[in-house]
């Protein structure tokens, strides 16, 4: 058989198997709708991976559940891989929960401290975490991360795209249907408030203010030296009128070492902006090349 013929029978295959796992995922996901959703009116309430999660009609975190996967697999793994027995995560960008829950469920004695502003998911978070039980580890704030204390306008989109909300409007989101005020606070202020004598890993996915967040929580990177996962995406962060290099300026200026997800260093800023997109993780002390991590996730993808 010539090479021709068989790198057209190999594409072959390959298309096939692609359609095959295509009907495959569609086909989870009619049984998932016709479980959870038929003859019912939102919010649904559905059970994935043994939680329970309250959501809304076409919510665009469960569309990935309803076709078998997990939500972040490699983020929660970081976060779990980075907690100690009795240790305390941040979750600031938490939405309804899914992050949160799944990393509360693992690591049996932590905490984590949830952050929250949109009104939505900020309810079904609450009534999620109160249902699969958690609400002693999985404390829920309806108030956003920021850079100093005060109140602040708040773009929200619709139901489904709430991923997408934030202290500015991206143009990622998708249809702005509202514009709330909501109260924001820094991390620094929170610890002192909620007495946080360690946190142990901070997630920040905040849909472009991460810099902001992180200038709000100097005393606890500088004194408590969380892991930090942080969202990169050029597209968010110029809604602030930054770019992700500052991001890395910031950190490396506090002693941290920046890699992906994949374990892979990041020694320049340029690096990082052309990795834009990426879910990076931070460290000071601690090599986490070695740890449980697997490839890079897409955070930005449209």
């Amino acid at each position: 058989m010539s090479s021709t013929l068989r790198d057209g029978s190999s594409l072959v295959a390959v298309g096939a198997a692609r359609a095959r796992r295509a009907a495959v995922r569609r086909l989870k996901r009619l049984v998932f709708k016709a479980r959870w959703e038929w003859f019912r009116s939102p919010p649904y309430w559905a059970r994935s991976d043994g939680l329970w999660i309250l959501y809304t009609k076409g919510d665009s975190l469960v569309e990935q559940l309803s076709a078998g996967g997990r939500h972040e697999p490699e983020t929660v793994r970081t976060m779990v891989s980075a907690l100690p027995p009795g240790g305390v995560a941040v979750d600031v960008g938490s939405n309804i929960g899914l992050i949160a829950m799944a990393v509360a469920r693992s690591c049996p004695s932590s905490v984590v401290h949830c952050f929250e502003p949109s009104p939505q998911p900020y309810e079904y978070c609450v009534r999620s975490v109160q249902r699969n039980g958690l609400s002693d580890r999985v404390v829920v704030n309806n108030c956003a991360l920021y850079e100093s204390r005060g109140r602040l306008p708040f773009v929200l989109h619709e139901q489904h795209r709430s991923v997408g909300n934030g202290l500015r409007d991206t143009g990622r989101g998708g249809r702005i249907v509202d514009v709330v005020e909501v109260e924001t606070i820094t991390l620094d202020e929170y610890a002192d408030e909620k007495g946080l004598e360690r946190i142990d890993v901070v997630k920040v996915d905040a849909e472009g203010a991460e810099l902001a967040i992180l200038r709000g929580s100097e005393r606890v990177i500088n004194e408590l030296r969380p892991v930090i996962i942080f969202e990169a995406h050029p597209t968010n962060a110029a809604a602030y009128g930054v770019d992700t290099g500052e991001l890395f300026a910031v950190l490396s200026r506090s002693g941290y070492r920046i890699f992906t997800l994949g374990g892979a260093e990041v020694r320049e800023a340029a690096t990082l902006v052309r990795l834009g997109g990426l879910g990076m993780i931070l460290s000071r002390g601690r090599d986490l090349r070695s740890s449980r991590l697997c490839a890079p996730v897409v955070w930005g993808r449209a």
